[in-house]
């Protein structure tokens, strides 16, 4: 049985951005009642060359001094909001520190953050994101929003995979007080022949739903679950329909789900996930088919 977090890990890189991440991090671990690690992972410097020396100190502490900051920053920001968190810095490549810290430490979930193209107002996602959706055995929250209540407004974008059928089940058993919205994008046969495409999609709107609500219906979930499900089915591009669902509902968080290390089932996750994360201007939490029992 799919259960909430019970340790979750945020990856900070202690930048403005970041702030959001780190306030969803402590919201849900609140919700949760879950231990919670903050990560900043500092890539290493030239400790000689680029580095002046401090008087009094040796060259080799002012990079330890940055560290040391950092820590005492982190462990600040999330004291101050009631937070009782591990804090952990670190030296090194971050993508393979956060994955290893998630490993060690056995996280359930690992929060962070995208950067934000200010010009073209789209998010970019950077190298080690694109690491972490690759191979992480984790669920993924990435933060684009900022956090001040729970969520309330949360939509699984679903096609007919096994991947699909855990964000389903992952984000009813995460927010079990909250109704559920479960968008589906469909495409009718050979529409490409009709004389009116747009009629015709719409004739086969009844048998998308009924072989759809039958997909929804061999999901594990309880009857409370499930009648707090909401269907929305509608024909197109799965990337635009979200973006605009997203846009007219005022959406907080979208779920999608992907298999163990990022290896994406089907054309509505291999690569669109990438489209989805770039183009939503809500959170967007990765789930991990990898944990669904039997796996």
């Amino acid at each position: 049985m799919i259960m909430p977090p019970c340790k979750i890990l945020l990856a900070t890189d202690l930048s403005p951005r970041c702030d959001r991440a780190r306030d969803r991090a402590i919201l849900l671990t609140k919700e949760f009642h879950s231990e919670l690690i903050a990560l900043h992972v500092a890539e290493p410097s030239d400790e000689i060359g680029g580095v002046r020396r401090v008087p009094f100190m040796p060259v080799h502490r002012p990079n330890r001094m940055l560290v040391d900051k950092a820590k005492q920053g982190l462990a600040d920001s999330l004291a101050s909001a009631g937070v009782n968190a591990t804090i952990m810095v670190e030296e090194g490549d971050p993508r393979e520190i956060i994955l290893r810290t998630a490993r060690n430490e056995n996280c359930d979930l690992i929060i962070t953050g995208v950067v934000r193209n200010r010009i073209f107002d789209h998010f970019t996602l950077g190298k080690t994101f694109k690491y972490l959706l690759r191979k992480s055995e984790n669920p993924l929250l990435v933060v684009n929003e900022q956090a001040s209540t729970r969520y309330e407004k949360i939509i699984v974008a679903s096609d007919y995979s096994e991947a699909s059928k855990y964000a389903v089940a992952a984000a009813a058993a995460f927010f079990p007080e909250r109704y559920i919205s479960v968008f589906h994008a469909y495409t009718a046969p050979a529409s490409y022949a009709a004389e009116n495409v747009e009629n015709y999609n719409e004739q086969m709107r009844p048998a998308a739903t009924r072989n759809f609500t039958n997909f929804l219906d061999t999901i594990d979930l309880t009857a409370r679950q499930r009648e707090r499900i909401r269907v929305i089915i509608e024909w197109g591009a799965l990337t635009k329909l979200l973006r605009d669902l997203v846009s007219l509902s005022r959406t907080e968080l979208v779920v999608t789900g992907s298999r163990n290390r990022g290896l994406l089932l089907n054309a509505l996750f291999n690569g669109s996930t990438k489209r989805i994360v770039s183009s939503l201007s809500c959170d967007i939490l990765i789930a991990r088919s990898s944990f669904l029992p039997g796996r």
